[in-house]
């Protein structure tokens, strides 16, 4: 009888020996983590050869522009009379190299409808040298028509940019 005591003193020490370690490591799950930001990502031995962005991308400096004629914002919605408006992008480069550039005026008649191309700008080649490099503006001109619920946008078109870079290339009016 003593040894099957002396037996299950030793399974619950084992027990309990395992439980500490279990939350140790659980607590270890959480706490590391925090001190990982620390930690230096950048190849010091290559640092100095490279800054900036390899390409080039562009994004929208400043909201859209419109002008011309009549427009109201009521809430969270811009509503345009009838007739010919000016709509202005401001666009920046940043990054190093060059890379071709087109502006693309997209219109939805309606919320059923795809985006269909209005107009279309070619900007040429752009160059930087990494650093932000700011285009000057760019004018469409668009005859707005009677019905709700239609949509205006630019579009930023070019040959090099990839990936997360195009996640800035679309701004509503």
């Amino acid at each position: 009888m003593l040894v099957s005591i002396h037996q299950e003193v030793n399974l619950l020490r084992e027990s309990v020996s395992r439980q500490s370690l279990l939350a140790a490591l659980l607590v270890a799950l959480f706490v590391l983590p925090m001190y990982l930001p620390f930690a230096n990502a950048e190849d010091s031995s290559n640092s100095s050869s490279t800054s900036g962005r390899a390409t080039l991308d562009f994004y929208f400096r400043n909201p859209l522009q419109l002008s011309n004629s009549g427009s109201a914002v009521i809430g969270s919605s811009l509503f345009l009379e009838p007739g010919e408006h000016v709509v202005t992008a401001n666009i920046s480069a940043v990054g190093s190299g060059n890379d071709e550039l087109w502006l693309v005026l997209q219109h939805k008649g309606s919320p059923s409808l795809g985006f269909t191309d209005v107009d279309s700008i070619a900007m040429g080649s752009v160059s930087g040298a990494s650093g932000q490099v700011d285009l000057t503006p760019i004018s469409f001109s668009w005859t707005a028509t009677n019905g709700a619920g239609q949509e205006l946008r630019i579009k930023l078109v070019s040959t090099k940019e990839t990936g997360n870079d195009l996640l800035n290339n679309i701004q509503d009016v």
